[in-house]
C-alpha cells in the first residue's frame, strides 16, 4: 500500500469514527440536525475540531506530496534522452564542454535548429552562432527548420533538435500548429537530445506566464491558452539576474510551479530521471 493510500485510509477512518462518536446516545438528533445546518461549510471547519488525528494526517499528506514534487521537480516525463535547459545555447565554455560529451555518443551528428520564435529567423545572429558551433563541434547535418512555414517538416532524421530563443509566445503558438510536443517526446524516446535556448526552454514547462509576468515578452500572436507542452514539471526563468528577483517574488506567489532560475553562464541538463545545473 502507498503512503498516499495509507493516509488517506487513516483520514477516512478517523472522520467516520469522529462522526459516530458525535451522533451516537442521547445528543444524537441534535448533533445531526447540527451537522446539516453546517453542511455548507467546509469539510475542515465541520471536522477539524471533532477528529483528533484529522490535522495530523493531513498535515503528514501534504508533506509526503510536498516532499515528491521536490523530488521530481527536474524530471522529464519520458525519462528518455537529453534535455539541455540554457539562456544562450552552447555560448558558454562549461556548458558546451558538457554538451560535447553527450554528442560524442550519438549515432550520427545531425541537428535541427528550429527558428521560429528568432527575429530574422535563419538570418539571426544567434541562429547563424549556433550553426558555426555545431560545424565546430562535427555535425555533418545541419538544417534551419522554421516550424510556421513548415509545421509538416519531418525530425525523425535528427539526433539533435536546438530552438532557438525569441518570442515565447509565438513558439509556442507555432509549436502547437506543428504537433511539437510530439515530436520532442519521440526524440527522447529515441534517445536524442532536446536543446531549449531561452524561449526553447520555457515553452517546455506546464505553462509560459512566465514569459507574460517576468521581464515579459510581447505577445505578438495574441494566444489566451498559456499552456505550455509540459514534458517538464517546473518553470524556468532564463536570463536570470538579481535585478529580476521583485518581479519573480511576487510571481512565484501566483504559481503552483516550482520556477528554477539560470543566468546566461548556467545550463540544466536532464538525463532521464537525473539533473545538474552547469555554470
Amino acid at each position: 500500500m502507498s503512503v498516499e493510500t495509507l493516509c488517506f485510509a487513516l483520514i477516512i477512518f478517523d472522520f467516520l469514527i469522529g462522526v459516530g462518536l458525535k451522533w451516537k446516545g442521547d445528543d444524537g438528533e441534535k448533533n445531526r440536525k447540527k451537522y446539516k445546518e453546517n453542511s455548507k461549510t467546509s469539510f475542515n471547519s465541520r471536522h477539524a475540531k471533532s477528529v483528533p488525528l484529522f490535522e495530523f494526517f493531513k498535515k503528514l499528506l501534504l508533506y509526503y506530496n510536498n516532499y515528491t514534487s521536490i523530488k521530481i521537480s527536474f524530471m522529464n516525463i519520458t525519462k528518455k534522452g537529453i534535455i539541455i535547459l540554457t539562456s544562450t545555447g552552447l555560448s558558454a565554455e562549461p556548458i558546451r564542454r558538457a554538451a560535447e560529451k553527450f554528442f560524442d555518443s550519438l549515432p550520427n551528428k545531425s541537428v535541427a535548429i528550429v527558428t521560429t520564435a528568432a527575429e530574422g529567423k535563419a538570418n539571426n545572429k544567434y541562429s547563424k552562432l549556433a550553426e558555426s558551433q555545431f560545424r565546430e563541434l562535427g555535425f555533418d547535418v545541419i538544417d534551419f527548420i522554421d516550424l510556421e512555414d513548415n509545421p509538416q517538416a519531418d525530425f525523425t532524421g535528427y539526433s539533435v533538435i536546438y530552438v532557438c530563443g525569441g518570442n515565447t509566445f509565438k513558439l509556442l503558438n507555432y509549436a502547437r500548429e506543428a504537433n511539437f510536443k510530439d515530436v520532442i517526446i519521440k526524440l527522447l524516446e529515441r534517445n536524442g537530445i532536446y536543446i531549449g535556448v531561452s524561449a526553447g526552454a520555457i515553452i517546455l514547462s506546464p505553462t509560459i506566464q512566465i514569459a507574460a509576468s517576468v521581464d515579459p515578452d510581447p505577445n505578438e500572436v495574441g494566444i489566451k491558452n498559456l499552456e505550455g507542452l509540459g514534458l517538464i514539471n517546473f518553470e524556468i526563468c532564463p536570463h536570470y539576474n538579481p535585478a529580476l528577483d521583485k518581479e519573480l517574488v511576487v510571481y512565484e506567489k501566483t504559481t503552483p510551479n516550482k520556477v528554477i532560475r539560470i543566468s546566461n553562464s548556467q545550463a540544466i541538463i536532464i538525463t532521464g530521471t537525473k539533473q545538474k545545473i552547469i555554470e
